[in-house]
């Protein structure tokens, strides 16, 4: 037995010793064995590495029988996990995913809280352009402030890759509705002109619900928008 640590250690039973000693085949037989083991460490090692393991010692045994066998003692690098941590962690980690789901749904609340608060101002300063102007944008320039102030407030809520897109697509919205707005009191009124009052019985009807709006919203995607960025 060549030491309990390192990777050459040998023990032979006494009978082979003996046998070695007045048998040369025998002597020949094992004597290889002895030399294989002086090689071992390159192979332990690999070993080792393969499997993430630390060999604490190995070597050879020969009983009685003059059979050989070989042998390790080594442990595990890797790390063994505690049941109640990766339990804890477990449950840190849905407590964290839970947070950032409800955080990211009242993101997308406010978001399209502020989208129907934008679009609904966008239907007032049209309504308010036709209800009180004929048609015409009017001079009233704190109105002007207030809807402009919602529709920045709304831009602002929207993230930085759909930000630049918005306004222009809601100023493209207000065209549409305003244009089929127009036309809807020209089939009604072949008379009117822009600028000149209008009927509120004719605007109610032409905004009664909400098709003008989804006929624009329908109408302004349905374009031939190839190269433009259309964002609400």
């Amino acid at each position: 037995m060549l030491g309990s640590r390192g990777y050459n250690n040998i023990a032979v039973s006494s009978s082979i010793v003996e046998k070695m000693a007045s048998d040369p085949a025998a002597t020949a037989k094992y004597e290889k064995v002895f030399a294989e083991m002086s090689g071992n460490s390159e192979r332990i090692e690999k070993f080792a590495r393969e499997n993430n393991d630390e060999i604490l010692s190995a070597g050879a045994l020969i009983d009685k029988n003059g059979k050989v066998s070989y042998w390790m003692v080594g442990r595990s690098r890797d790390t063994m996990e505690n049941p109640g941590t990766v339990y804890k962690e477990k449950v840190q980690k849905q407590i964290a995913e839970k947070r950032a789901k409800k955080k990211e749904e009242e993101a997308l609340k406010e978001k399209k809280l502020a989208k129907a608060e934008s679009v609904e101002k966008l239907m007032e300063q049209v309504k308010k352009g036709f209800y009180k102007y004929g048609g015409m944008s009017g001079d009233n320039t704190a109105e002007t402030d207030a809807y402009y102030d919602k529709i920045h407030s709304y831009v602002k809520s929207l993230d930085l890759s759909t930000r630049r897109a918005a306004p222009w697509t809601l100023s493209q919205l207000h065209l549409e509705i305003s244009g089929r707005v127009t036309q809807a009191v020209k089939e009604k009124d072949p008379t009117w002109t822009a600028g000149k009052p209008i009927s509120h019985e004719i605007l109610d009807e032409i905004f009664a619900g909400d098709t003008i709006y989804q006929d624009s919203v329908n109408a302004l995607y349905s374009k031939d928008s190839k190269g433009l960025d259309i964002q609400i």
